[in-house]
């Protein structure tokens, strides 16, 4: 059989994404397998082995029936689920790293006959949301203190909706201290997109200082904002992770 039937041909026709989200995906391998004879084929079982940057990830066989007419070819698709806060080992290398490394090896049998494949390439690592001070209204003003709204842009560069279950924040103005707290009503953030969160404040100047009152007064000011992101993820429960900016804020009367 296996000098009178010529070995089907197995080629990388590319990858995609099944599911895409910040902490999980399922890259789709698809190999294009094409039968040059002149009866059809079937293909009996797909082996794979996948390496992501340079390290074992999985390794298994598939059971395919999939049927290839004479002279015919097909595309077979390999899903694999990844969870990136298990291929990194800290949060610090999953914020730091923007492309997985993929290496994808394996064979497709027809019967007797077997066919190895080989590719690799790379894919990218979804982005946290951005945080920033777009800018900071002052709805009143006295000597003693001022009520103030603070507008906190998020930027979202990812292909999916990005949802925050929580953030946590320290806002320096000026070099000092300015305000710290909590908040967990965050809006979702679309595709490509930006979402902003305002947070009320009411600033005593007579505990912060005449710094304070003067930046109010001014048309901006340097800032420094740091905390961390939350999200609640499925059987995991809630995860931080931190965040830094800085830049100067225009002040709006």
């Amino acid at each position: 059989l296996q000098e009178m039937v010529q070995k089907p041909k197995v080629e990388f026709a590319g990858l995609s994404m099944k599911s895409l989200s910040l902490f999980e995906a399922t890259p789709v391998f698809k190999l294009k397998v094409t039968n040059p004879n002149p009866v059809g084929l079937t293909l009996s079982n797909l082996s794979y082995q996948l390496k992501l940057n340079d390290l074992d990830f999985v390794k298994s066989t598939m059971d395919k029936g999939v049927s290839l007419g004479a002279a015919g070819s097909d595309i077979v698709e390999i899903p694999v689920t990844i969870n990136y806060l298990d291929l990194f080992e800290t949060v610090s290398d999953f914020v730091q790293t923007k492309k997985v490394r993929y290496d994808l090896s394996g064979s497709v049998g027809f019967g007797p006959l077997t066919i190895p494949y080989q590719t690799d390439g790379e894919f990218d690592v979804p982005k946290l949301p951005e945080i920033s001070l777009k800018n900071i209204e002052v709805s009143s003003l006295s000597l003693l203190g001022a009520s103030l709204k603070f507008a906190v842009g998020m930027k979202n560069e990812n292909p999916f909706t990005v949802r925050l279950s929580g953030l946590d924040y320290n806002l320096k103005l000026g070099g000092k201290n300015f305000a710290t707290g909590t908040t967990e009503n965050i809006p979702a953030i679309d595709e490509k997109g930006l979402s902003t969160l305002e947070i009320p404040m009411q600033v005593n100047f007579i505990r912060l200082g005449r710094a304070v009152y003067n930046l109010m007064t001014g048309a901006s000011g340097e800032y420094e904002m740091t905390g961390a992101m939350k999200f609640n993820l499925p059987e995991v429960g809630e995860k931080s992770f931190p965040f830094q900016q800085r830049g100067v804020v225009p002040i709006q009367k």
